[in-house]
């Protein structure tokens, strides 16, 4: 997992100059975070996953249509379906401007790729998974799937 200075995004680099060091993740979560946006974000990178016809998909992103769209388009290729349905452009999760934005964001989707894998493996025990992190003009981009 790649290090990461949190002190890198400008916004914290300003909030720390206010207090003595040395300032943490965990010190600025206590002080600036709520406890509502703090379960939101943990949703996201500790989703729930279901069974939809033997396909594990994100359970925030299914849609009975959407799926049988996909399931058509892919001829049933179900793992297929899984690629399209369980993938998350972390920037439209995270929107973030400035320094360190897009160097932050790439962490983030590292780290969603392993605690999506993990939650994924502990909620369907005997499946095998991957996560994935592309980048592209939008950035990073994280996609889990059941492995054959």
């Amino acid at each position: 997992m790649k290090a990461f200075d949190f002190s890198s995004i400008n916004e914290i680099d300003i909030w720390t100059k206010d207090f003595p060091p040395p300032q943490t993740a965990s010190v600025y979560v206590s002080q600036q975070v709520t406890t509502a946006a703090v379960v939101a974000v943990t949703d996201m990178l500790c989703p729930r996953f279901v069974d939809v016809e033997g396909a594990v998909l994100l359970e925030t992103n299914i849609k009975a249509e959407i799926v049988q769209s996909w399931k058509e388009r892919f001829q049933g290729d179900m793992r297929a379906v899984e690629a399209m349905i369980n993938q998350e452009r972390v920037w439209d999760l995270f929107p973030s401007e400035g320094e360190g934005a897009q160097a932050a964001l790439e962490v983030v989707a590292e780290r969603m790729s392993i605690t999506w894998k993990a939650a994924a493996e502990t909620q369907f025990p005997d499946r095998t998974f991957t996560c994935t992190v592309t980048t592209d003009e939008d950035g990073p981009n994280v996609t889990i799937t059941t492995d054959v």
